[in-house]
């Protein structure tokens, strides 16, 4: 290049420098933040995004500290399909606004909402948490997010705390802490906690994790399934494969475990014979073998290995075998009885067995009866386990026709439930009996209590005051 073309090139550099900006032919150079944001919404109206973020990095250009300015281009950019860059765009205003509880907040949703990745969410989230300033709904959306992440335990614990500050309602903190528990009862998740439902892991009975894989057939970034491969804390000899498969809901993006395999040799020879389901979505291992092989497995192996190969199991109406075996309740002087058998290995926790019944017509709700289990790998009400009969009485619910359902509870969680068809009560002030089904109760479970529309004159619930700035 020569000396004049050289003088050339700087001087058109400077000029573009120093020229105002233009955005779609209008000179914005004399806008104010305002007004920029004025254009930029009735650019948004108009469909037309694009013009409207430009209109967006002009407003941060001269305000770095309008963190909604950052939020509402990277929300603009991710509808229009280009994820990464309205990722790059929340990550700038967190670089620009670094102690800002809303930048950190807003990075973190995005990686939940929009990539379907808790764990990347997780750093960003923490931050906004211990940001001054923030709002009681930061540290509930971080609950929620270790949750996703899978780790329950940390977020049971924090349920409490917010409970306890105030930061939710008593019955909304309730309420999540125990779906966290729920959460940390999987069976993956004790493996992967050492047993426990609440507080930091158990480091010296957790697994450690030794490598992942992660299949994304559309190469689009967006696996649908990972493989996880553990081994015992300090060692790197695979010891279990834990499969998963991603789901997005409720807007959280997570993984639901479908498989766990155990090679107690550290081979990595995983058969399907020997794998374990989560067959019906609860979390819970299916696929049971007979009780005493069960014993065997729980006798033989160590905690990490026993909750790989034998984990914690809750199934009501199964037999010594493993097998589905129905029952029916009878009755017993004034009362019902319900004896199913239950099948159960778990010693540790609170465990407790209690009958919910549907009134038929009014289909009230209620808890009829709740009655402690004992620890230990046993089938109860058979020859192989302890008697655990459950006897409905009169005053244990109001007088009507119920459909009844059973249930085993975890530290106050549902780990399994069973209701037939069959289980119906006929309930008077004085007397509990077993009754004839009839055709309408099979559904009773699945009816919904129909509530007629208001017609009256009040008007419905005002609209929420718009924001400053949000598109709407």
């Amino acid at each position: 290049m020569g000396l004049l073309q050289a003088i050339g090139a700087v001087c058109l550099a400077t000029n573009l420098w120093l020229a105002p900006p233009i955005i779609d032919g209008l000179d914005v150079s004399a806008y104010s933040p305002q007004q920029l944001w004025a254009k930029s919404d009735e650019y948004f109206h108009d469909g037309e995004y694009l013009k409207s973020v430009n209109i967006l990095r002009r407003v941060v250009e001269l305000d770095p500290a309008d963190i909604e300015a950052y939020s509402v281009a990277a929300w603009l950019i991710w509808s229009l399909g280009d994820e990464p860059v309205g990722r790059r765009w929340l990550e700038q205003g967190l670089a620009a606004n670094p102690d800002s509880w809303q930048a950190a907040h807003d990075l973190g949703l995005h990686w939940i909402q929009r990539v379907g990745d808790p764990f990347h969410a997780l750093p960003y989230l923490v931050q906004a948490a211990n940001a001054p300033g923030r709002p009681d709904i930061v540290p509930r959306t971080l609950a929620h997010g270790l949750v996703a992440a899978e780790q329950p335990w940390y977020a049971a614990t924090l349920w409490h705390e917010i409970g306890a500050a105030g930061e939710a309602p008593p019955a909304v903190a309730a309420n999540n802490r125990l779906v966290a528990v729920r959460a940390a009862l999987r069976s993956d998740l004790q493996a992967m906690g050492g047993g426990v439902v609440e507080g930091p892991p158990l480091p010296a009975t957790s697994a450690a994790v030794v490598r992942e894989h992660r299949f994304d057939p559309g190469e689009n970034g967006q696996p649908r399934r990972r493989e996880i491969f553990v081994a015992r804390p300090g060692e790197t000899a695979v010891i279990g494969r834990i499969t998963y498969e991603h789901r997005h809901h409720g807007g959280f993006g997570s993984w639901r475990w479908l498989t766990i395999a155990a090679d107690p040799l550290g081979r990595e020879y995983f058969p399907d014979s020997v794998v374990l389901h989560d067959e019906d979505g609860d979390g819970i291992a299916e696929s049971l073998p007979p009780l005493a092989t069960l014993r065997e497995f729980r006798t033989r192996y160590d905690g990490l290995l026993r909750r790989l190969a034998a984990p914690d199991r809750y199934e009501l109406e199964t037999g010594p075998d493993g097998q589905p075996a129905p029952s029916l309740p009878t009755n017993v002087g004034n009362s019902v009885r319900f004896a199913s058998p239950l099948y159960l290995a778990c010693e540790e926790g609170t465990l407790s067995l209690r009958a919910v019944a549907r009134e038929t017509e009014l289909l009230s709700l209620h808890v009829a009866r709740t009655r402690p289990l004992v620890h230990g790998v046993y089938v109860a009400n058979t020859s192989v386990g302890p008697a655990a009969p459950l006897d409905l009485a009169p005053g244990d619910l109001p007088p009507g026709r119920y459909v009844v359902a059973l249930e085993v509870l975890r530290e106050g969680v549902v780990v399994d439930r069973k209701e037939r068809a069959e289980w119906v009560i006929d309930v008077t002030r004085q007397r509990v009996s077993v009754a004839e089904p009839r055709d309408d109760d099979a559904d009773a479970w699945q009816r919904s209590l129909e509530v007629p529309e208001y017609s009256g004159d009040r008007p419905g619930p005002a609209a929420p005051p718009p924001a400053d700035h949000q598109h709407t």
